[in-house]
């Protein structure tokens, strides 16, 4: 009938890359938002579900200014519809800027995300 299980075919050929990181978030409303984080090479590349449309987060390695990178995170963006809408900086005591008009559902969930990108050490898992 409806519902049941038939047949179960397990993944073998393809290995699903496993996430650096991975929490969630629930909001005042009751509202969930999920982030996963893989590695990807020297980068870290990810989404963050929210009941509104998801975001894009990737590493940045690059300084502002300089041509120099770096193999280390040295922030986040994350980006929805091609539009960066945040910015985590972890240098130095760390920074976030935020895209403006955002509603407060959205503010929150992404300080959330922001806070948890701030404390995550992109070292972690590499050896």
């Amino acid at each position: 009938g409806p519902g049941r299980l038939r047949r179960w075919t397990p993944c073998r050929d393809a290995p699903m890359p496993r996430p650096v990181l991975a929490c969630g978030f629930r909001l005042d409303d009751g509202r969930l938002l999920t982030l996963e984080l893989q590695r990807d090479g020297h980068a870290l590349q990810g989404r963050l579900h929210a009941p509104d449309g998801d975001f894009e987060i990737r590493s940045l390695h690059a300084l502002r200014g300089t041509p120099l990178a770096s193999g280390t995170a040295l922030g986040y963006a994350l980006t929805r519809a091609g539009k960066t809408v945040l910015v985590v900086d972890r240098v130095n005591a760390g920074a976030v800027a935020m895209a403006e008009p955002l509603d407060e559902g959205q503010r929150m969930g992404l300080a959330a995300a922001a806070s948890a990108l701030l404390l995550f050490d992109p070292e972690f898992g590499e050896g």
